[in-house]
């Protein structure tokens, strides 16, 4: 069993969701209940045995008094009334709401068990694995999945003809390369665009602080490179229309020290 101090951010805001929900029918219920008036205590009582019977809640405490009151009933007969006629009074009980609360206690329960959730696994080697190894492996299975999700793609998972293992082997390694490359420019950006004031806008007006590395590689498909020849040298220049959204230095795409390198 794992319990973790820090409710999970998508499960808070839906169990707020319903909590409110269910805070917002509750009250209405309530409203139109203390609106109704009840000829005698029986009625009144039934029906407040029936009101909390369909409107019992894990979340709210509340309470019913029935109080009663004294109403001049209508008359019956047409015309004005004499002047010696008597007004005839009788007696309603009316539910009032006594007290209402959250159930803090109820409410600390369900996000604790809504923090805790259960790994199971079994024996490796022989021996008896510990709690905490247990949740290491398991935590660290996000970042195989986030980075190998990208070798499931269509384009990575179609045919290829190396005919020896040996270079099934090489591939292999070039993918983990690719991986390693992939997720050291997701990282870096991400660091840089921690120092940034305005997110990166991509297409849809859509603004990210922490760009996916699938992201980056699409905005870096759309940046050309202009080559001039000129005096038997290549020159290299960007177009005015990028920016500097991208978080990192444009300026690799036109330097030589990139040429030095590959020579």
């Amino acid at each position: 069993m794992v319990y973790s101090d820090k409710l999970n951010e998508q499960k808070e805001k839906t169990f707020q969701r319903h909590l409110k929900k269910e805070r917002t029918t509750l009250e209405k219920a309530i409203k139109r209940f203390e609106d109704t008036v009840y000829h005698c205590r029986a009625d009144a009582e039934e029906a407040l045995e029936g009101f909390q019977k369909n409107n019992n809640s894990r979340y709210f405490d509340y309470s019913f008094v029935l109080e009663p009151e004294e109403h001049i009933e209508k008359r019956t007969k047409r015309g004005r009334p004499k002047k010696e006629e008597t007004p005839n009074v009788i007696t309603v009980y009316r539910p009032q709401l006594q007290y209402w609360k959250e159930s803090e206690e109820v409410l600390e329960e369900k996000k604790r068990k809504m923090s805790t959730f259960v790994l199971i696994t079994d024996k490796r080697n022989h021996r008896e694995i510990s709690d905490l190894e247990i949740l290491q492996t398991y935590k660290g299975q996000e970042a195989a999945k986030t980075r190998f999700r990208l070798l499931k793609s269509p384009q990575m998972i179609d045919g290829f003809f190396v005919k020896k293992p040996s270079r099934v082997e090489a591939l292999g390694i070039v993918f983990v390369m690719a991986l390693l490359i992939y997720g050291i420019l997701e990282h870096r950006v991400r660091e840089n665009m921690k120092q940034e004031e305005k997110p990166l806008v991509l297409a849809g007006n859509r603004k990210l602080f922490r760009p996916t590395g699938q992201v980056l590689l699409k905005q870096l498909q759309e940046i050309n490179v202009i080559y001039i020849r000129q005096n038997g040298q290549i020159l290299r220049f960007l177009p005015d229309n990028i920016g500097e959204q991208t978080g990192y230095d444009l300026t690799i795409y036109v330097s030589k020290q990139v040429e030095k390198i590959v020579n």
